[in-house]
């Protein structure tokens, strides 16, 4: 599996600073996070949870799945493995 560089990657770095802002990540993962690139974990194919920007009843939350394939399509795939959404791997 190809892994482009995390500092090729300014989606990454925007990732890091927006997870840092909303208090999900903090301080003390930062080095992990640099560290790890979410993205070694994905596989070539995978389906993050686009909200649809309303809340349903019962729902978790309102969303749908696109298929993402980095094969044909690495930008999309790189965006949204740098991306603060749910993904789904199989």
């Amino acid at each position: 599996m190809t892994v482009i560089a995390h500092q090729e990657r300014p989606s990454r770095t925007e990732l890091g600073r927006c997870l840092m802002e909303s208090g999900a990540l903090s301080s003390d993962w930062v080095p992990a996070f640099a560290a790890v690139d979410r993205a070694a974990f994905l596989p070539e194919v995978m389906w993050p949870f686009i909200p649809d920007g309303s809340r349903q009843p019962g729902d978790f939350l309102a969303a749908h799945a696109v298929t993402v394939d980095r094969r044909t399509d690495p930008a999309a795939w790189y965006g949204y493995a740098d991306s603060d959404l749910s993904v789904v791997t199989q």
